[in-house]
């Protein structure tokens, strides 16, 4: 049942294979000799089981589970001494301990996720100094030792990997997620030794905190509009088909035939905008001069180029009320968003161009 469950939990999400990691050291530590015994092979035929959806879906699709965002999973991570110091440093110094994402409330909402920060860091340190000196002195294997093991195994990853992509800003804060059941674990785990008077005032405080700070974000006035809108973003559709394929015309010629011909023409035009104005903001994407690493630049500016190709297939490709979409910037033109979108026919306009047939022009 456990295996099953692995495999279930892998086929959601391939970050669980973090969490796999630190049972299975956990395991090792308690006992040496496990994964060698025969109900280890029960546990692996159990995964193989529970990962049957994926073998079904890779097998019918081209393997493409093995890959993320287009690349193999290989190709997502980094090893250049600069990257891998940038990326460590800003999540210690910047996306971890913001990853809460209070309100500003005139300054005082940076501070208090600092110190929330320093308090979980904290509680982390002595739950896992207790584990690991159980270990060590008496042979003695606490549950909390997944606790200490889970966040170095993920740190390694995150540091040498490039799957927060080139938007810091968007993927930086989501991936520290994973860190905040340790935190509030193991922040829990110590505040279940102090006293009750104390436990009930952070809880407490704690509570208010969050409660005031969601309700900053609440807006009455969308009750209406959230009540009737359709549940999702159109345009984050033409973004996911630039993040999985951007660098693969082909891929993305098959996916723009079965937009236009199974979606109403708002939604293709949407979706074509955003997804044209991404590959042309790509393709414009030059190595910032503090990056000095040759393959660092070498791989950025092949991806430019990699945009630029794919920009050119899909400008022949596509019908010409779509073909604006898709044409290269001239000097001093730039990409626009879809709410944008009229100053990018003014920007059009400015070419001496007209306008296709049944372009979307409002």
């Amino acid at each position: 049942a456990l295996g099953a469950l692995a495999g279930l939990s892998l086929w959601f999400h391939y970050g669980l294979a973090v969490w796999l990691a630190a049972m299975l050291l956990v395991e090792l530590c308690r006992d040496r000799a496990a994964w060698f015994r025969p109900s280890m092979g029960v546990r692996v035929a159990g995964l193989i089981a529970g990962l049957l959806p994926w073998w079904i879906y890779n097998a019918t699709h081209d393997w493409l589970g093995l890959g993320v965002y287009g690349k193999s999973a290989a190709g997502h991570f980094q090893t250049g001494g600069e990257a891998v110091t940038e990326t460590f440093t800003r999540l210690v110094t910047h996306f971890l301990p913001h990853s809460l994402y209070l309100p500003e409330m005139g300054g005082v909402g940076p501070i208090l996720e600092g110190v929330l920060f320093v308090c979980a860091l904290a509680a982390w340190g002595i739950v896992s100094f207790g584990a690991v000196r159980a270990l060590a002195r008496e042979r003695s294997v606490r549950p909390e030792l997944v606790l200490a093991l889970y966040p170095p195994i993920w740190t390694v990853l995150y540091t040498f990997g490039t799957f927060h992509g080139q938007d810091w800003w968007v993927s930086g804060y989501r991936y520290m997620l994973p860190l905040h059941p340790i935190a509030w674990i193991s922040s829990g785990i110590v505040l279940a030794r102090a006293a009750a008077t104390a436990r009930i005032a952070v809880v407490a405080s704690l509570l208010a905190l969050f409660s005031i700070t969601t309700a900053t974000y609440l807006r009455p006035d969308h009750v209406r509009i959230n009540a009737t809108a359709p549940g999702h973003n159109t345009e984050s559709i033409g973004r996911f088909l630039f993040l999985r394929a951007g660098e693969d015309p082909e891929r993305l010629l098959g996916a723009v035939d079965r937009l236009v011909d199974t979606r109403d023409p708002l939604t293709a035009d949407v979706v074509l905008f955003t997804l044209g104005n991404c590959l042309l903001f790509g393709a414009t994407v030059v190595p910032p001069p503090k990056i000095q690493d040759p393959e660092r630049r070498a791989a950025i500016e092949a991806t430019a180029r990699n945009h630029r190709e794919s920009l050119r297939i899909l400008e022949d490709a596509v019908e010409s009320r779509f073909k604006p979409y898709f044409s290269e910037l001239r000097k001093d033109e730039r990409a626009y968003k879809w709410p944008d979108r009229r100053r990018f026919w003014e920007q059009w306009d400015r070419r001496g161009e007209p306008r296709p047939s049944g372009a979307y022009a409002h």
